[in-house]
């Protein structure tokens, strides 16, 4: 702000100074021969100052542009507070952030590697190009902050960076999108694709580290149970943690009666299910009260 209005000043000060040149220009004129040559001096310069400014207020402007279009793709990677932060802090000091209610998804395709060993690598890119730009979509409707992807797996998170009381609810909606889009997709070779998904609520930290490629990126237990949630879970369900469970409003627990594709499970028997590996599990898991977890 400071910076526009000091520029204005002097755009102010070189227009006074451009027309009173002129003006002594015209007014020499009358004069003698001499007075002529120097109305005419005074024009040229005039001019020649007048072009120099117009050319340095359009280099100002195409700065600015492209210092706005950079921002744009700034804000594309990074929480607009933490592109302040590094802006105004000179990279001294890296940003971070504690939340403390979260709430987390992983979600991944079911057998993504067998299925790319029969893709090209540039059908294999498109796939995963087109089913996550459709998440991204999904993620603007329902305020979900988009941490990564990481090969098949889409990583994301809701009451980040901006505090969000529904945080649990609207993850829920967003994990229903992501089945409901893909139930009928198919890869190039025909095999049916299917996306197994966990849900975890909790506190976590964020942060940006290094100095290649910046991210903000999510550290702590629930972005550790959000993803044995996903590894201990099924094709085509929903697993979502206890924790998760205690935050849903009634509206919410009202949609995962009958057959809609949400499981509750504990994050211990979660983690048994992804350590013994996802195919020795033989049946939902469950949800259960008797062991209440603890955030």
């Amino acid at each position: 702000a400071l910076q526009g209005a000091v520029d204005s000043m002097l755009h102010a000060g070189a227009n006074m100074l451009v027309w009173w040149l002129k003006a002594a220009a015209v007014g020499g004129t009358a004069g003698a021969t001499s007075a002529t040559v120097i109305g005419t001096v005074l024009v040229l310069v005039a001019y020649h100052m007048e072009f120099i400014l117009s050319e340095h207020f359009r280099k100002v402007v195409l700065v600015q542009h492209e210092i706005s279009m950079t921002l744009g793709i700034c804000r594309t990677l990074l929480p607009g507070h933490v592109i302040d932060h590094m802006v105004w802090s000179d990279g001294k000091s890296s940003p971070c952030d504690r939340y403390e209610e979260v709430t987390i998804l992983f979600a991944d395709i079911v057998g993504f590697t067998s299925m790319s060993a029969k893709l090209t690598p540039q059908q294999l890119v498109d796939l995963l190009n087109n089913i996550f730009s459709l998440f991204d979509r999904m993620a603007l409707k329902n305020k979900v902050y988009k941490v990564e992807t990481i090969g098949d797996c889409y990583f994301c998170a809701t009451g980040l960076p901006n505090k969000d009381e529904e945080h649990a609810d609207n993850m829920l909606r967003m994990a229903l999108d992501m089945l409901d889009a893909t139930q009928n997709l198919s890869s190039p070779a025909g095999d049916k694709i299917q996306f197994r998904i966990g849900i975890h609520s909790g506190s976590t930290v964020a942060g940006v580290m290094g100095e290649k490629m910046p991210r903000y990126h999510l550290f702590g237990r629930s972005v550790r149970l959000a993803s044995e949630m996903e590894q201990g879970g099924k094709a085509s369900k929903i697993h979502i943690s206890e924790n998760t469970s205690r935050r849903l409003s009634p509206a919410m627990r009202a949609l995962m009666q009958g057959d809609d594709p949400v499981v509750f499970c504990t994050t211990h028997r979660a983690r048994r299910a992804s350590l013994a590996g996802k195919d020795d599990i033989k049946g939902p898991l469950l949800y259960s009260s008797m062991q209440p977890e603890h955030d």
